[in-house]
């Protein structure tokens, strides 16, 4: 039995991680750094990010955070688990603090809610050389769940980094599905772009423009298609907290819908 019982929650996944922690019957309070409503049963408090004493005095009696990364990590995102803010303490070095980390892979809202694979507005993809590169994936809903199933089952998960996934993908896999959701007969413009040049044609661009969306976007897209990294978890520890892999039916029913709303 997991003595986790009031948990805090900072990060842009929150809301999804929030819905579990309420259904498992966690004690939850959501930290921000403005004040924000928060559904029935959670509490709300705010906190200075950038001050160790305005977020110690937030998390006071938690007896676990947890904080997500932000869109910098969509190659393989990561949310971590750990005492309230002890990292900056002489503890973090002694070893003394229990923490968990899942790398998440991409989000799947990410994959099929942006043009990140397929551009389904204007019917087209690029393919980055022949295709081979798959991606380990998790909606934010599923990371919801694998966040609560790490801290019920915190004996288990604690001190490691757990790798996690509910699907993999690939371009031809997302265009595919695409197809399924596009009106009958129509046409799609398939081409193919080298991935070494277009990630060395997106980095110039990003450090000429460091504050164009556009210019990181693309920046995002050549580094996750480039085959550079690695992106597909050669083992998964869903079986530990309970997260069940998506089939290619789930995908279709709760992901397609999303391709339509891409901009």
């Amino acid at each position: 039995m997991s003595s986790i019982k009031k948990v805090a929650i900072i990060g842009n996944v929150g809301s999804a991680v929030l819905a579990e922690f309420l259904k498992n019957g966690l004690d939850v309070t959501v930290i921000s750094r403005s004040s924000q409503e928060v559904p029935a049963g959670a509490r709300a408090a705010q906190a200075d990010y950038n001050s160790i004493t305005s977020l110690s005095s937030a998390l006071k009696g938690h007896d676990a955070v947890v904080s997500a990364v932000g869109a910098a990590g969509i190659v393989g995102q990561e949310v971590i688990m750990m005492p309230p803010f002890l990292l900056a303490s002489n503890k973090a070095a002694a070893g003394e603090i229990e923490y968990t980390i899942l790398s998440t892979g991409a989000f799947l809202d990410f994959v099929f809610g942006t043009p990140l694979f397929v551009d389904f507005q204007n019917r087209s993809v690029e393919f980055y050389g022949d295709d081979k590169l798959r991606l380990s994936s998790t909606s934010i809903a599923g990371i919801g769940k694998a966040v609560a199933g790490t801290l019920v089952n915190a004996d288990k998960t604690k001190n490691r980094v757990l790798h996690i996934q509910e699907t993999v993908v690939s371009q031809v896999k997302v265009l595919d599905l695409a197809k399924t959701a596009a009106p009958e007969g129509a046409g799609w413009k398939e081409m193919s772009v080298d991935p070494e040049e277009t990630l060395g044609a997106a980095r110039v661009n990003a450090a000429k423009n460091p504050g164009d969306t556009f210019a990181l976007y693309a920046l995002i897209k050549a580094i996750i298609l480039s085959g550079k990294y690695e992106t597909e978890y050669r083992e998964v520890d869903n079986d530990l907290i309970g997260l069940v892999q998506l089939t290619d039916g789930d995908l279709k029913a709760q992901f397609v819908p999303l391709l339509a709303r891409a901009p």
